[in-house]
């Protein structure tokens, strides 16, 4: 880990996050797979899509200058898998639109930005048509995305006024205290002066919305709840990526941002036609 990442107040909880995608990928995409980002940002993630020696990458974003800087990063690294850096709102136009007729994928990843689509029902099912529509049977759709259960749930917590969370690494603020299917927002402030508005993702609606696409539930799993189960198995893996000091402990206040966040995995399982005997 570099020195300015350790700097960083909420270093552990990102260098977690890494460990964390490192075994999704690891678990989930195979050797010279085709790949889709989708938020991909500037390409943080390349390095871990190079161990896996995948084949093609294709990232995805809305924002010109972090696909820009995804690419300059790619080339820097000489990766040896192809790529290519897309800018798409996948939240409001059709994907089939954009790429390739030929063009389908082995996994479909999104680390972060999914929870902006539920904003509205419109964008979320645009969204989630856009992350099946390429990706071939039996492929995955998985990635990180705010546990709104978790976060819901420790919002409740006040005694008075609306919903919210005070901690020493971030807070969270509510608008309201209704927490509906779409369009719930909140107000994260973290201590390393980052600010974030983001939408509560209503999991069970998330979930019906997937199987009417195709992708069918396999599993998500809290990331604290995450730690408890892969730690063992993957314990290497969590020394290289620096989440671990001193005695091998993650600071409480660090795991308490760590549990506002969830992994999640669907398979993509399209019906077959039925065969009509003569």
């Amino acid at each position: 880990m570099s020195s300015s990442t350790q700097k960083t107040p909420i270093w552990q909880f990102k260098a977690f996050q890494n460990w964390v995608k490192t075994i999704l990928i690891s678990e989930l995409v195979e050797v010279d797979g085709n790949v889709a980002e989708l938020f991909c940002g500037s390409g943080l993630d390349l390095g871990k899509w190079e161990r896996a020696r995948i084949g093609r990458y294709i990232g995805i974003d809305t924002i010109q200058s972090s696909l820009k800087e995804a690419e300059a990063s790619w080339q820097q690294r000489k990766c040896t898998y192809d790529a290519q850096f897309l800018n798409i709102d996948t939240l409001n136009t059709n994907l089939n639109e954009q790429l390739p007729t030929d063009m389908q994928f082995d996994v479909v990843s999104c680390f972060d930005g999914m929870q902006r689509a539920f904003s509205d029902m419109e964008q979320a099912n645009t969204f989630i048509k856009n992350a099946s529509s390429r990706l071939k049977n039996g492929g995955y759709f998985f990635g990180i995305l705010p546990d709104s259960s978790a976060i819901w749930y420790k919002s409740q917590k006040v005694t008075s006024g609306l919903p919210c969370i005070k901690s020493t690494l971030f807070n969270i603020d509510f608008g309201s205290d209704t927490f509906s299917f779409f369009g719930s927002t909140y107000n994260m402030s973290m201590k390393d002066g980052s600010s974030i508005t983001e939408s509560l993702v209503h999991f069970p609606t998330f979930i019906s919305l997937c199987k009417q696409h195709g992708l069918l539930f396999i599993e998500a799993s809290n990331l604290s709840e995450f730690y408890e189960d892969n730690k063992k198995n993957y314990d290497a893996k969590l020394k290289q990526s620096g989440v671990l000091v001193g005695k091998g402990k993650i600071e409480p206040a660090q795991m308490e941002l760590i549990s506002l966040y969830t992994t999640f995995i669907f398979y993509k399982e399209t019906e077959l036609p039925k065969i009509i005997q003569s």
